[in-house]
């Protein structure tokens, strides 16, 4: 198997390609703000895409799509906050996803559901200690 990688942009872009896949991707800190990209293609025809930018306040973006048809948008508030959105073939999806500081979290489904939980009771996110 060949693997070949190729640097762009000053050092800010790594391009890894081998028979099955190509990645490439582009992550940069500039002006108190860190942004990348990345892109995936298969051999198969299947893709993805990522990207986003977050400040040194703790707000930011972060989007993905792919091939298969999936797409989210989130948006992170410096407070510890956000909201999201899921989109895609899945018959309960659009879904859209808020939280707040405290780490209470509502998805409310496509057909109407809503789900409720607390980030930090499910043992899997803790909060973080100032």
């Amino acid at each position: 198997m060949e693997i070949g990688y190729k640097r762009m942009h000053a050092g800010n872009c790594v391009s890894h390609r081998n028979h099955q896949r190509h990645d490439e991707g582009e992550a940069r800190w500039e002006n108190g703000e860190y942004t990348w990209s990345n892109r995936y293609e298969g051999s198969d025809g299947s893709w993805s895409r990522s990207s986003g930018a977050f400040a040194s306040d703790g707000s930011g973006t972060m989007r993905y799509e792919d091939s298969l048809g999936y797409r989210t948008t989130f948006q992170y508030n410096s407070d510890g906050s956000g909201q999201g959105r899921i989109e895609g073939p899945d018959p309960r999806l659009p879904a859209v996803i808020t939280w707040d500081a405290e780490g209470n979290v509502r998805i409310e489904w496509a057909d109407g559901m809503v789900e409720e939980f607390n980030w930090f009771s499910t043992g899997v996110v803790q909060p973080m200690q100032g």
